[in-house]
């Protein structure tokens, strides 16, 4: 359902020298249209990696989105515009062939309306002996979102969104994972593997409003514009509009999650 346009440019050094053994450069964009005219996205990136005499490997990239229209944000409603963002990533990891191997990964971006990301990952793997594996895989998260989708009431909306309110709100949410696996071989053909992952997620809503016109990423606040907004005891929201003497309510959308999932494997080949 759209037309698609991909370019790219990019320079290899494979020769190595005194410093490193090969090294990239790479600059690309790459953007859609629907067949409407509307710019679904545009990507642009300038990336580098280089790989030193020691096999360590550095790598970074800048990306840079401009805005654009979308037209799922709504669900099923009418199209929004999206803010333009640029994000900023850094990793740098040891030889992959060494028995102990690590990499390290971090993350920041932000958006024309405050949005703000940070992401700290890595990966550790150890191999103490050919039959023992053991690896790793951290994850923290946060992430303050602009436009979070909240929920829909069919009437009593602006003509500018078709009659309907498309509810939004801003949202500072933490998220924390690690992966953890154990592989032991008995023999050729038998394997041991566990897997476990603690998770922990927590999500704050506010900023709550409703879309003020499509084609735009513009909100109209609960709390202004001849609206009020008040919250119980449960986190419950109720909002009256004077304007078209209705009252709004909003069950509370924050979340804090704990889980843990695990499994273990005992694999035998028999043939």
């Amino acid at each position: 359902d759209g037309r698609y346009v991909f370019g790219g440019i990019r320079h290899r050094q494979s020769k190595p020298t005194r410093w490193y053994q090969t090294y990239n450069l790479a600059l690309s964009s790459q953007t859609e249209w629907d067949y409407g005219g509307d710019r679904q996205f545009m990507f642009n990136e300038l990336y580098g990696d280089v790989t030193f005499k020691n096999f360590w490997n550095l790598s970074s990239y800048v990306d840079y989105l401009p805005g654009s229209f979308d037209h799922s944000l709504t669900r099923g409603g009418p199209t929004m515009a999206t803010a333009s963002s640029w994000n900023w990533v850094v990793r740098l990891a040891n030889n992959f062939g060494a028995n102990n191997s690590w990499v390290a990964r971090v993350y920041y971006g932000e958006d024309e309306l405050g949005g703000e990301t940070y992401r700290l990952s890595g990966e550790l793997s150890l191999r103490p002996s050919t039959r023992f594996q053991l690896s790793a895989t951290p994850n923290y998260l946060r992430d303050i979102t602009p436009r979070q989708f909240v929920t829909t009431f069919p009437t009593g909306g602006p003509p500018e969104t078709y009659d309907a309110r498309y509810v939004f709100s801003r949202i500072d949410q933490s998220t924390f994972l690690i992966q953890l696996r154990a592989n032991y071989t008995v023999g050729p053909d038998l394997t041991f593997e566990l897997y476990a992952e603690p998770f922990a997620a927590r999500g704050k809503y506010y900023g709550i409003g409703e879309l003020a016109q499509a084609r735009s990423y513009s909100l109209r606040e609960y709390g202004t514009d001849g609206t009020t907004i008040a919250r119980d005891s449960a986190g419950d929201y109720t909002i009256t509009d004077n304007a078209g003497a209705d009252t709004l309510r909003i069950s509370n959308p924050d979340f804090n999650i704990l889980s843990f999932n695990s499994n273990a494997v005992l694999r035998w080949e028999w043939r």
